[in-house]
């Protein structure tokens, strides 16, 4: 999509199928409408899928209004970021919709949490859910391992068969505590690629940044 201000008004490009004719609506200073044919060679060139604003000088010369295309690079950033995750989360089950899939990797992060805290508070009373949490952390960054875990299990006392209920519930743990790091990468990612969108000072570097984002791997 293309928009271009000039002296007659704002113009909105819009497809029409069936001729496959580019075709613009001019929006006036008193608000009217009318249909404007434009010659492609007149539009700029450019590899980006956002609205463009521009104008153009009285020698023919396009500028960019990057103070208005930057928020618009912004907003399809992070509908891409989204839609990556929820790409991701979908074919795991988690849900339909982002909202949904992120809920429910939360409540089943809680859920998993609160279950390995109540196996363990008999035998260690002082025992809490933020603990539960950095051992799951530290199990992730792999300074802590699944037989550092079994030593301090039987170390409590538990029985075999508590031991093999608490590593299947902690390994489960794990993984959805990976995967929310995981979203959370992402969205760290995408504030530094904002942070230089921000920052950009000319349409191809703009673009550069637009077309050189590479999302966090699960």
């Amino acid at each position: 999509m293309i928009f271009r201000e000039d002296q007659s008004g704002i113009l909105y490009q819009i497809q029409i199928p069936q001729d496959e004719e580019d075709i613009f609506l001019q929006l006036q200073s008193k608000g009217k409408l009318k249909y404007i044919k434009v010659d492609p060679k007149d539009l700029p060139q450019t590899n980006l899928h956002i609205p463009l604003f521009y104008k153009k000088n009285k020698n023919g010369n396009i500028i960019f209004d990057l103070s208005r295309i930057k928020p618009k690079a912004i907003e399809s950033v992070n509908r891409q970021a989204k839609g990556y995750i929820l790409n991701i989360l979908i074919n795991k089950d988690w849900g339909d919709t982002y909202e949904e899939c992120i809920a429910e990797l939360q409540s089943s992060a809680t859920f998993l949490e609160t279950k390995l805290l109540h196996i363990l508070k008999p035998v260690k009373t002082t025992l809490t859910l933020s603990e539960i949490r950095e051992k799951v952390a530290l199990y992730l960054a792999g300074t802590y391992t699944q037989a550092n875990l079994i030593t301090e299990l039987q170390n409590l006392g538990l029985t075999q068969a508590k031991i093999n209920s608490y590593m299947t519930l902690f390994v489960q743990a794990a993984d959805v505590a990976k995967l929310i790091y995981w979203t959370e990468q992402v969205w760290d990612y995408i504030a530094q690629i904002e942070t230089q969108i921000k920052a950009a000072t000319t349409i191809n570097e703009l673009e550069n940044i637009l077309n050189n984002i590479k999302f966090p791997g699960v």
